[in-house]
């Protein structure tokens, strides 16, 4: 079959070229196609005369005796000229070759089609093309489905030489390479079950979901109302969620690596930090192992998927005044909490995964009463009862009871820092002692005022008049040194400054937290000096030039009578007696002297032991040797800043509503003037 034979348009003799099966159509250019279908379309009319051969009625003859309309020829002489016209390409045809045709010369088929020859020829051409069309979309389809949709498949391969070829050999396959694997969490770090993992199980839609869940109560068997009060946010903050690991590094930074607006010394910081490696294992795992004090706990391996409870209390009505929370009032974050895996970061401080017990834990506020607590003066036992609450409104019934220590009952914290609790600076007691100082007539008499820390660039010997103004006060009302021996290992006893005062009683502990209370209310800088089986108090002092002074006090010598008065070695004190020498008449002031003598002496020698320790540990390769500096070192001595308590978020405790009506205050026996 020949293919690209050339011929002349038959309308404007312009040279194109044809394709066999086109033999029985009309050979036209696209030009004179296009006009064909506008005169059909009936967008061009013309009115002229008709060329010589047209019919009578205005109409042209075909060779076939077909009729053609006159218009028809207007339009082929408007749209080409015939000077415009190029030669015909066969010009060696016979001149009546055209015999009929209405244009001069030119070399046509000897027959033409009809319209309907053309449009069969053109609807073959159609379907052949959608056929192949269709034809190349399945093969396509059945490779993107062997392949895969949307995977990064390999290169193809190179093919192979003629040479490999012939050989038969067969070129090594190249390894796959191993799927990449998740990282492998540390035993310190404890991962929930993930996403496709068999810890959740679909319900089974016959039964409640509290005949399908297990649930177990997880509240302490005994709690501590100064737990409660003062110490709810630090627990929330370094004891409650995350790791053992997670929570002791919160806990070494918050407290060791800062230390409130002074900043912890080189020295001080080993020191503690022995110390916490010390006592860790008892202090610190006692507290971190009790928190959060109140939840339920549902093992993973019977969490079904989409779990939400809400957890409600009932509390017999003798009991109502101390836990406030009604029956309708869920204790848990809402009526319907999420447990299982969950990723809200609203409910991270709500539901966590305990990896011991392999179960999530849902902590619980149950809305304790501080006013009712502060009243305890001994331990009460609170039965009551939890429900929780499922979606379908069945709910598990969980019976348990609170022992509730009562407010002098400090729980220990590693690095003591449960002190701050007790530390009320807000004591009614304490505002009306600083008042009356204020008001004494020795005090008017030599012009002297009770300023504390409020004052800046205060001369140092002022500042150190208010520390002895505060110690003659509580000495004049017979305060006195006492010991009580204190078996707890989980809790001590500490006075509350009402009970101090009232009994004209304390212990070293107690004796130092009322002064700190007082001093932290003239916005002065306690802070609590730790030694083996003793503590006192310390003030910093700011000179108006130079670094800040350490101010010790021996807070149990307030009851000590003097035999004979001591020498003045201290240097803050001899300017305190440069500037009012009349101290020196008072007994007071001699037994004030005393006290901060000892303080001096104390913590010099603590200091020193402790640099000693610390000095073998650097240096010493006996193994031996530094396992008993290390435990020496840690005991030896420590500080702790009652600002940077306030700062982490210990609160004082309070004090009870009723207050004058339960105590005494005690009022001046004697006074020198």
């Amino acid at each position: 079959m020949s293919i690209g034979r050339e011929t002349a348009c038959w309308k404007c003799k312009k040279a194109i070229r044809y394709h066999q099966s086109q033999l029985n159509s009309e050979l036209k250019c696209s030009r004179c196609r296009a006009l064909n279908r506008l005169t059909e379309q009936g967008a061009v009319r013309s009115g002229s005369e008709p060329e010589p051969g047209a019919g009578a009625s205005g109409s042209s003859a075909s060779r076939d005796g077909v009729k053609r309309p006159a218009y028809l020829d207007d339009v082929r002489r408007i749209a080409r000229p015939v000077a415009e016209e190029p030669p015909p390409i066969n010009s060696s045809r016979p001149a009546n070759a055209n015999a009929g045709w209405d244009v001069p010369g030119g070399s046509m088929p000897p027959s033409l089609p009809r319209r309907s020859a053309v449009s069969s020829g053109r609807a073959a051409w159609v379907i052949g093309s959608s056929l192949v069309a269709v034809l190349a979309l399945g093969v396509g389809f059945v490779m993107i489905k062997a392949g895969g949709v949307g995977d990064k498949q390999a290169p193809p391969a190179v093919k192979e030489s003629s040479k490999d070829s012939s050989s038969g050999v067969k070129p090594p396959e190249q390894p796959k390479p191993p799927p990449p694997q998740p990282p492998e969490p540390t035993p310190d770090e404890p991962v929930p079950p993930s996403e496709g993992t068999s810890d959740e199980r679909r319900l089974d839609p016959s039964k409640t979901i509290a005949e399908q869940v297990e649930v177990h109560a997880g509240l302490e068997k005994t709690v501590f109302a100064s737990s409660i009060i003062g110490m709810a946010e630090v627990d929330k903050k370094f004891f409650s969620f995350g790791s053992r690991k997670d929570c002791l590094l919160r806990f070494y930074q918050a407290f060791i690596e800062r230390d409130g607006e002074a900043g912890p010394s080189d020295w001080l910081e080993k020191l503690r930090l022995l110390k916490l490696q010390a006592l860790r294992s008892l202090e610190f795992d006692q507290i971190w192992d009790t928190r959060p004090l109140f939840t339920v706990r549902f093992p993973a391996g019977t969490v079904p998927e989409g779990l939400a409870v809400g957890v409600y209390v009932d509390v017999p009505d003798m009991f109502r005044k101390l836990i406030t929370a009604r029956p309708g009032d869920p204790v848990s974050q809402s009526n319907a909490v999420p447990v299982g895996r969950q990723s809200a970061p609203e409910l991270q401080e709500w539901v966590d995964y305990n990896d011991e017990n392999d179960s999530y834990e849902l902590a619980l506020d149950l809305r304790w009463n501080h006013q009712e607590l502060l009243n305890l003066e001994q331990e009460v036992t609170v039965p009551l009862t939890l429900r929780v609450v499922y979606a379908d409104k069945s709910e598990d019934k969980l019976n348990c009871s609170l022992r509730v220590r009562p407010i002098a009952d400090l729980e220990r914290y590693p690095l003591s820092i449960e002190y701050g609790a007790a530390i009320n600076p807000d004591h009614p007691w304490v505002r009306r002692l600083i008042n009356e100082i204020n008001q004494d007539r020795f005090v008017k008499d030599q012009g002297m005022t009770l300023n504390g820390g409020m004052i800046k660039g205060m001369p140092i010997e002022d500042q150190a008049l208010d520390v002895y103004l505060v110690w003659r006060s509580l000495k004049s009302r017979g305060v006195r040194y006492q010991i009580l021996a204190n078996g707890e290992t989980q809790s001590q006893r500490i006075r509350p400054i009402h009970e101090s005062m009232s009994t004209a009683n304390a212990m070293c502990a107690d004796g130092s937290v009322l002064f700190a209370s007082i001093f932290e209310a003239l916005a002065m800088k306690p802070m609590l000096v730790f030694v083996p089986n003793h503590v006192f108090v310390c003030l910093n002092l700011n000179p108006t030039e130079g670094d800040p002074i350490d101010f010790p006090i021996e807070t149990t010598a307030i009851g000590d009578d003097l035999r004979s008065c001591p020498t003045i070695s201290n240097e803050v004190l001899q300017a305190m007696v440069r500037r009012y020498p009349v101290l020196l008449k008072q007994p007071e002031f001699w037994n004030f002297v005393q006290a901060v003598e000892r303080g001096v002496e104390e913590l010099n020698e603590h200091h020193t032991n402790a640099q000693e320790a610390l000095k073998v540990l650097d240096e010493s390769k006996d193994a031996e040797a530094k396992k008993v500096a290390r435990s020496r070192a840690a005991l030896e001595l420590d500080l702790l800043y009652v600002s940077q308590l306030r700062i982490l978020g210990i609160r004082p405790t309070g004090s009870p509503p009723d207050l004058d009506r339960r105590y005494t205050y005690p009022k001046v026996k004697a006074t020198s003037r």
